[in-house]
């Protein structure tokens, strides 16, 4: 398996990037589509850093809803 799929950095770096493609779309379809990516590649990112911390990660429900919580359009956690 390659190295990165455990990798949070990698992972949260490519929620970054889906969200700033997705603030690039003029369709909005597209833009939601992205930003849906966007968060679950963010929860990918959440369960790679608690493997890397040996922490039990908590509920898929829960941290999708936690995700959706803190993702709106336009916001990003990148800066």
């Amino acid at each position: 398996m390659p190295s990165q799929y455990g990798d949070a950095v990698y992972w949260r770096t490519a929620a970054c990037n889906a969200r700033a493609m997705a603030e690039t779309f003029s369709d909005q379809a597209a833009r939601l589509a992205m930003l849906e990516i966007a968060i679950k590649l963010e929860a990918i990112a959440r369960r790679a850093y608690a493997q890397e911390k040996g922490l039990a990660s908590a509920g898929q429900d829960h941290e999708e809803k936690t995700a959706e919580s803190r993702h709106t359009p336009g916001a990003s956690n990148c800066g």
